[in-house]
């Protein structure tokens, strides 16, 4: 789940002109007709050897936990936009209830969606008002508690970045293809943690989720924590922990 993050200023809506919404259908179409191995080629190389593994829902939540609170954060969401993103401050975020109405035709531009509190899902609108989400591009299983704020980021810097790496990640994912898809959201990490001009401002929040989770363990609450000393954490660890997440990428994909 993502961190509870606060709302942002509104930006003005507007209505998705026919050519742009053909546009996006055309997009996604050809994504599902496209060889796997064509996009497996335009991907970033794999980490290791992957080996299928058999763990309960509970571990297999500690696992990614971290991951997922990292993509939710809306401090790290300004570091890494303010790095690879042209125009970033463009690009708004809000939360909670929509102040437009899809069914009119009504949609935000260059938006960051979050559509709950504490839980939810995100979504990603083009300058067009045209919406990348996860779960209808069949990136995530429907429903799932997964990747879905790493998955918006991917479809922002897609549009918007002025990276290459960063703007091909989309083109990597797959359609129905959940645990390669869940490997695709780790290269994207792997990318941005170890980026010498990034790794230290995120390591210091990933020792801070690390520590929020002691202090909910502390209340009897869920079992959470990477580590029992969050000082201790360090990028060769981090890099440990996303490789253990490819491993076990085909579990998470169907479990949780």
């Amino acid at each position: 789940m993502p961190s509870k993050v606060s709302k942002k200023t509104k930006t003005t809506f507007k209505k998705s002109s026919k050519k742009s919404m053909q546009s996006s259908s055309k997009k996604t179409s050809t994504k599902k007709t496209s060889t796997k191995k064509t996009k497996h080629q335009s991907c970033p190389p794999l980490a290791f050897t992957y080996f299928p593994r058999n763990l309960g829902r509970s571990l297999l939540g500690k696992k990614i936990h971290w991951l997922i609170d990292l993509g939710g954060s809306g401090k790290v969401r300004d570091l890494i936009g303010k790095k690879y993103c042209k125009n970033y401050r463009k690009i708004a975020w809000f939360q909670g209830k929509p102040y437009w109405n899809e069914k009119k035709g009504e949609t935000p531009g260059r938006t960051l969606y979050f559509n709950g509190e504490d839980i939810g899902h995100w979504v990603y609108y083009n300058e067009y008002g045209i919406p990348f989400n996860s779960y209808e591009l069949m990136h995530q299983k429907t429903g799932s508690n997964q990747f879905c704020q790493t998955f918006a980021l991917i479809y922002m810097f897609a549009h918007e970045s002025n990276n290459a790496y960063l703007k091909s990640l989309m083109n990597c994912l797959i359609p129905n293809d959940f645990a390669y898809n869940i490997r695709v959201v780790t290269q994207f990490w792997r990318f941005v943690i170890n980026d010498p001009q990034l790794s230290t401002q995120l390591l210091i929040e990933i020792q801070a989720i690390n520590s929020a989770f002691i202090a909910r363990e502390s209340r009897r609450e869920r079992d959470l924590s990477i580590i029992s000393d969050s000082s201790v954490l360090d990028l060769d660890m981090v890099n440990r922990l996303l490789n253990d997440i490819d491993l076990h990428a085909d579990t998470i994909a169907k479990t949780t």
